[in-house]
């Protein structure tokens, strides 16, 4: 009988469910790790279609931030796929990516004044979000940019007018934010946009979202504003 030697470490058995519950976690993570891949050698169309129609959330929205910050290189894929399978079936989460890209390419702006002027698109509000945060970067373009806002201020959604009034705000039209509204949905949403562009719009809009609990056929929406509203006035006084 031989004995055990007390200074040999033990060894520890990996059970396969385990290696494969990590392999499994582990996939999606990597997926949104950056890349340095050259754009032009990209297969744009397949990235399209990841971001549009992946199973998993985190390998659409990884697709979607990647595809966005191609800029114009992608744009040509994004519109292939909306017209091979319609306008509405983009999701949300690669409109919204376009959106916050940094990318102000004309030929991404060009398609998101396409998507923001079409009354049947359903993200254009976010579209025209996108318009607003890269107005101030457009020297040419500022002025059809400036007209387009400003023709939407009346717009009959509430989340069209107040990112309408949010690029005209940007622009430099002061009295953008002034105007008269009476959706308390549009006045918070453009209090919380300004004040995280760095500009200080009147709080108390952002204020009295707190006490708000009203809803709407069960949708909860006085209490969404009021978590926006706390997340703007949180990094506004972070930043202070």
């Amino acid at each position: 009988m031989t004995r055990s030697d007390p200074q040999r470490p033990k060894r520890t058995k990996v059970k396969p469910l385990h290696v494969l519950f990590l392999l499994a976690l582990g996939s999606p993570l990597l997926a949104l790790l950056p890349t340095t891949q050259d754009p032009a050698a990209t297969d744009w169309p397949k990235e399209v279609e990841r971001a549009c129609t992946a199973q998993r959330y985190g390998l659409r929205l990884a697709a979607a931030k990647k595809v966005a910050a191609a800029g114009a290189a992608a744009v040509p894929a994004i519109a292939a796929y909306a017209q091979r399978v319609g306008r509405n079936e983009v999701p949300a989460t690669l409109v919204e990516a376009l959106a916050d890209a940094d990318t102000s390419d004309a030929a991404v702006v060009e398609l998101l004044r396409d998507w923001a002027t079409d009354r049947e698109f359903y993200w254009r509000p976010g579209a025209l979000r996108g318009l607003a945060r890269r107005g101030p970067l457009l020297r040419e373009g500022a002025p059809a940019l400036r007209a387009l806002f400003a023709s939407l201020h009346g717009d009959p959604a509430w989340l069209v007018r107040a990112h309408a009034r949010y690029g005209s705000a940007l622009l430099g039209d002061g009295g953008a934010a002034a105007q008269a509204e009476s959706d308390p949905r549009a006045v918070r949403k453009l209090a919380a946009l300004l004040l995280q562009s760095g500009q200080l719009p009147p709080l108390q809009p952002l204020f009295d979202a707190f006490a708000d609990d009203r809803t709407f056929l069960g949708d909860p929406w006085g209490q969404r504003t009021a978590r926006d509203a706390s997340l703007a006035l949180r990094a506004w006084l972070g930043s202070e």
